[in-house]
């Protein structure tokens, strides 16, 4: 990650972006990998979520020149061609919002309450953006593979089926961790589980969770 140019030849405004990216860089100690799956997504549609994995930890307030619970991202990378009609759709500003309950996609219903010691939380619903759009500002973009879509774990998204019998939509979804990220008890079984002997209060730093770079200069 520290050597772009030698890689690439980017334009002026890609190179502003990859200065911001180092910018960024520079504020944490370190990028650990959470998850990774490779969906084949050409015929089903998601409900309106956020990644569950925001669900299973928080960050500490040390985070640096972050606020708690900021630094962690999701990429949602297609390998194929993605048109604006199938993209997924992301609730901008929803990451700033309360906390909601997951869904369980084979079900589209709540995860089912296991621990009622919700830290003081209060879990609301998802709302119905897909009844509700012209409240909200949805973004979406048209995609082609070497794009990705980078967005916080927190941010409500969901994507419509895609009907085509001609165009896949196949898309490699990843789930990274900034430096603080440690594991927080929730009130249902989480997904992933828990796994590498990682207890509550832990950052997940195991053979599961590998750290993928490190700052230097920390």
């Amino acid at each position: 990650m520290s050597d772009y140019s030698g890689n690439l030849d980017f334009s002026p405004t890609r190179q502003a972006k990859i200065a911001a990216c180092e910018k960024l860089r520079d504020t944490v100690t370190g990028i650990s990998a959470l998850h990774k799956s490779l969906l084949d997504e050409s015929l089903a549609s998601s409900p309106t979520h956020r990644n569950s994995f925001s669900e299973i930890y928080r960050m500490s307030t040390q985070a640096m020149a972050m606020k708690k619970e900021e630094m962690v991202c999701s990429i949602w990378m297609p390998v194929d061609p993605v048109p604006l009609e199938t993209c997924v759709q992301f609730v901008a500003g929803s990451h700033k919002w309360g906390w909601f309950k997951p869904i369980k996609f084979e079900t589209t219903l709540p995860y089912q309450v296991e621990d009622k010691d919700f830290n003081d939380r209060t879990y609301q619903p998802v709302p119905d953006i897909e009844a509700n759009k012209d409240t909200y500002d949805i973004l979406s973009w048209e995609l082609q593979p070497g794009d990705c879509i980078v967005f916080h774990m927190k941010t409500l998204h969901g994507a419509p089926g895609n009907a085509s019998r001609t165009c896949w939509r196949r898309v490699l979804s990843t789930r990274w961790l900034g430096d603080d990220a440690v594991i927080a008890r929730r009130p249902w079984k989480t997904s992933p589980p828990t796994v590498g002997g990682l207890q509550f209060g832990d950052r997940p730093i195991c053979s599961d969770f590998p750290i993928i770079w490190q700052n230097e200069n920390t």
